[in-house]
Parts: C-alpha cells; structure tokens; sequence
C-alpha cells in the first residue's frame, strides 16, 4: 500500500514469549474499574480492566476474572455485580481492591444497590447488573451481565495503558463530542470515543502520584 513498514519491537507465538505477549496487549489502553458483589451477606471487590460494553438492546456488558483469583468462588456463585468505572483521582483505590485479601471494604465509601451490590462512591460511572451468562475464557472466566440500573458522573475516568495508569485528555487533531448531532456523524459513537489519547503532561501528574502510592503499599 505504499510506505515503509514499521519493524515490530517484539513479536513470537504467545505459548513461546509470554511476557512479550503481556506487553503487546498492553498496547490497548482500557479503563479501570472496580467489580464488587455481594454473596451470603459478605461483599467482594476486585480491580479490572476487561471490563466491555456488549450491547445497547437489550444493555449487555462482560468482563473476566482469573480463575486463580481469591474472589473467584464469590462471583461465580453471584446473581447479581457492579462495575464502578474508577474516576482519574481513585488510583489508592484500584490499587486497594487489587491486593488479596479479606475485609477490602473498610474504611471505603459505598452504599448498596438495588440488589444489594456494594455501589462505591465518587466513582465516574456504575452498571448495576444481573449477571446473565458465565462463559469458559481459559485461565478466565467471562461474566455477561444485563445492566439494570446505571448512573454517569460529570468526572474524568482513570485509563491504563502500557503498565501504567493515564488520565483521558483531547486529541490535538480532532474537536470534543459535544452536540447531539455529533452522534450522527460518519464515525459511530465508539470509534469517536476512541479519538482520545493521553497528554504526556497529565500522564506526568498520574506516574508520579502512582509512584508515591506505590511507596506507601511498601
């Protein structure tokens, strides 16, 4: 197609150079979120980023879990989750979810659902859904859910990308989604939401408030 192709940093079969396959996939930048549930009267949390929207009609999304997790018996045995799309100044609290353990809901704001799922505060958005599917993903295990309730905040979301954490900002060369006309444009609603990248200055900010988070788990 003309134009010189660009050399590949690394590349393989992912059975051989997994690492470098976990690297490739950190390419795709994604949200943060926070999944909780509630089983038998206790709540779980865990930190994701695979989280996805599925559908509009009916309101489908999915996310996985790793088969390996603590909280995997929890959420396989759920009628019921959350996913609490993490605002850009909750990085304590992806971090916090993602660590093992018991008791992750201390010292945490939240309030209950309307089944009952732990609902965090100030985050940017939450799904509440009835979990609808469980599908086998490998070392994974996919969850569908069927949204049932959701709520959207005026708040900037938390990104990942690369290994590390990254805060949304406007590209240079596009104009912001901002009337409703907008939603009728060549491009479909997703591809414009991906028309958003990461300043090198606010991706800046971020990396150094991760590292004094990361100081303080030490």
């Amino acid at each position: 197609m003309g134009g010189k192709l660009s050399v590949p940093v690394e590349e393989g079969d992912p059975s051989v150079g997994l690492e470098g396959f976990r690297r490739s996939l950190g390419e795709f930048g994604t949200g943060v979120t926070v999944i909780t549930t509630n089983v038998d009267g206790e709540n779980f949390g865990i930190t994701s980023n695979s989280f996805s929207s599925v559908s509009l009609e009916p309101p489908l999304v999915l996310w996985s879990i790793r088969r390996a997790s603590q909280s995997f018996p929890a959420f396989e045995a759920c009628s019921h989750f959350a996913v609490n799309v993490l605002a850009s100044d909750q990085m304590g609290l992806s971090q916090h979810f993602a660590k093992s353990g018991h008791k992750k809901f201390e010292g945490v704001s939240w309030t209950p659902g309307n089944s009952n799922v732990p609902v965090l505060a100030d985050v940017a958005a939450s799904f509440e859904c009835r979990r609808t599917k469980v599908y086998d993903g490998g070392d994974h295990v996919i969850l569908l859910g069927c949204v049932e309730h959701y709520c959207r905040y005026d708040r900037q979301p938390l990104l990942f990308a690369k290994g590390r954490y990254a805060v949304a900002a406007d590209h240079p060369e596009t104009r912001v989604l901002s009337t409703a006309d907008d939603l009728h444009s060549p491009l479909g609603l997703d591809e414009q939401l991906l028309l958003q990248t990461i300043s090198k200055q606010d991706l800046a900010v971020v990396q150094r408030a991760l590292s004094r988070v990361i100081a303080d788990l030490s």
